[in-house]
């Protein structure tokens, strides 16, 4: 008995090491297949913080970065007199929503419509404009030196041509930007993603990863 006890605990040390390197592999293969990667989203890792600013939300009421915060976010950049770029994205995250109401309602993100506009774009108008894509949609607004540090930290890009009385155009990408529930950018769609359902479907892989990520 006193002989053959080395032998049975170096099988005993074999057959642990081989559990243990075992179930670590196995914990590898269910992360990977419980978060794969996105497919047409860009993930930013760490997230950047996004930059205070004092806007004013459809309501009237104060928006600021800290409203941002405890939830996940798709802001959008536009505005309201846009003829082709607002309308599309915002009837795309419009579906995204409904999408994800049938996918994953838990994960249900808001919709933060930022007017780049404010000349022509009241809160009143940009709350009208947004009753049409989604009534839960948030749309805030403010001067350009207001905006400045946002537009600036997301590196959206906006261009007004000459202004003609109300008629002018504002040039401006399109964007969609995940702000994660500690206010920074998690996640960038660009604005050749319109599939509704595509776009779902990578934000739930983004919410999987995101538990796994640091934070700024």
């Amino acid at each position: 008995m006193i002989g053959r006890a080395p032998r049975n605990l170096s099988v005993w040390l074999l057959v642990a090491g081989a559990l243990a390197v075992g179930g670590a592999m196995l914990l590898l293969l269910r992360t990977q297949l419980a978060a794969p990667e996105p497919e047409i989203a860009t993930m930013l890792t760490p997230p950047p913080a996004i930059p205070d600013a004092a806007l004013v939300d459809h309501t009237g009421r104060t928006f600021t970065t800290a409203d941002l915060k405890g939830r996940f976010s798709l802001m959008f950049f536009g505005f309201t007199h846009c003829p082709d770029i607002c309308p599309l994205t915002l009837q795309v995250l419009a579906r995204t929503r409904t999408e994800l109401e049938a996918l994953a309602p838990e994960l249900v993100p808001d919709v933060v419509f930022v007017s780049v506009d404010p000349y022509r774009d009241t809160p009143e108008r940009i709350g009208d404009y947004l009753s049409n894509f989604d009534p839960e949609f948030i749309g805030v607004t403010g001067s350009d030196e207001a905006l400045a540090p946002l537009v600036k930290a997301l590196g959206v890009t906006v261009h007004k041509n000459e202004r003609d009385g109300e008629y002018y155009n504002v040039v401006h990408n399109g964007t969609v930007y995940v702000i994660g529930p500690d206010a920074g950018l998690v996640a960038l769609f660009s604005g050749s993603s319109h599939d509704a359902g595509a776009i779902a479907a990578d934000y739930v892989r983004i919410r999987r990863l995101y538990g796994n990520a640091p934070s700024s």
